[in-house]
């Protein structure tokens, strides 16, 4: 309800993105997560998932010394594909609130010693403490602008992150 909200809400801005889009695969991927949006069904996600869905090779070539930074690393899935992809990469910075994704990305990370660090906090673009609803790793975990929810602090990238960034991927709400 509060996506389909939001999205019938901004359609002004969502087409000029929409106009912005160089080519079709792009327009194609952008309409389909809308009607997911839209519907709330996760049937109509489907067809924008691919298998090099945050890595596609025809725009990625990693090297030795990749340092990525994920904003929202949920369960750790797409660090996985990028560790798979980029075995020998310098470093991972994982920005995660959600409580019970933050114990399963601790898990996941725990042999590569301080090649990752996991950052339990809100990504934002000034230090404050937000209303945060966790919903362990289903994707959905949200900030709330007001209303009951866990209190977090957040977390500026640029304070948590002094090295060159090749790689940035974000997965938020």
């Amino acid at each position: 309800f509060y996506a389909r909200e939001y999205l019938l809400g901004h359609k002004k801005q969502l087409a000029e993105v929409y106009m912005l889009l160089a080519d079709r695969q792009s327009k194609q991927v952008m309409e389909n997560i809308l009607r997911g949006r839209m519907s709330a069904r996760y049937s109509d996600f489907e067809s924008v998932r691919t298998g090099e869905f945050y890595y596609p090779s025809d725009l990625f070539a990693f090297g030795d010394e990749e340092v990525m930074v994920e904003l929202g690393s949920n369960d750790g899935e797409t660090l996985e594909e990028f560790i798979r992809l980029c075995p020998s990469f310098k470093r991972a910075y994982c920005f995660e609130a959600d409580r019970v994704c933050v114990d399963q990305l601790n898990r996941l990370t725990k042999p590569y010693g301080e090649r990752i660090r996991i950052i339990p906090r809100i990504a934002w673009d000034q230090h404050e403490t937000l209303n945060f609803i966790c919903n362990g790793g289903d994707g959905s975990s949200q900030v709330l602008v007001q209303g009951i929810g866990e209190l977090l602090e957040t977390a500026l990238v640029d304070e948590e992150v002094s090295e060159k960034i090749s790689y940035m991927k974000m997965d938020i709400e």
